[in-house]
């Protein structure tokens, strides 16, 4: 078991972070990306000008109740959600490496200085195969909770009722809702293999 966690560790997988990027002296931009888009700026801001951040900085002031006078005629409302579990922090990419060079392509354009784009510039063409082996290919085990949650909820695990579904069927759909949140990550992979979710 130890030597399936330590192999597991040096795994590579891109997963989305949180940087700061400082486009001049005035200028710094927070921006979520992939970490295999950090290279990318890098090229076209200079080395040093994307930093990493602590995803704890979004998470500050944070309150998982909402004030009472946020809530209409003193309904409940369900527990927030943390900043950086909302926006995906940690989430691996799970999508097809060819659709994402083309996306990156795209949203980078060509380099300034040469004639080729930016991500050939970086990663050289598809082909060659160095893109797709840095964006890896993660396990059901390799994601965050979170990120399971949504792929489950995604394949249609406890779908939303129909607005004119009896009461026995809400109840029945928001009772498999309220189970899913309080699951751990090996109960969700569990239900997620259930399901026949797949990666990629």
């Amino acid at each position: 078991m130890a030597r399936q966690s330590a192999a597991r560790s040096d795994k590579r997988i891109s997963r989305r972070i949180l940087v700061n990027i400082r486009r001049d002296m005035t200028e710094v931009t927070p921006r979520i990306i992939f970490e295999h888009e950090k290279p990318l700026l890098e090229e076209l801001h200079g080395e040093g000008n994307v930093k990493d951040v602590d995803p704890a900085t979004m998470d500050e002031g944070y309150n998982p109740k909402p004030r009472a006078d946020m809530l209409p005629y003193n309904k409940t409302m369900d527990v927030v959600a943390r900043p950086s579990v909302s926006m995906g922090l940690g989430f691996a990419f799970i999508g097809d490496p060819s659709v994402e060079f083309q996306r990156l392509e795209a949203a980078f354009g060509k380099h300034p200085k040469e004639n080729i784009t930016v991500v050939e510039k970086v990663y050289g063409r598809f082909q060659e195969g160095r893109f797709s082996a840095l964006l890896g290919v993660p396990d059901m085990d390799d994601l965050p909770e979170a990120q399971l949650r949504s792929l489950v909820l995604d394949y249609g695990y406890a779908p939303e009722p129909h607005k004119e579904a009896g009461p026995d069927e809400k109840n029945e759909a928001w009772a498999k809702r309220k189970a899913l949140q309080a699951m751990g990550h090996a109960d969700l992979v569990k239900v997620a293999q259930d399901m026949g979710v797949e990666l990629g």
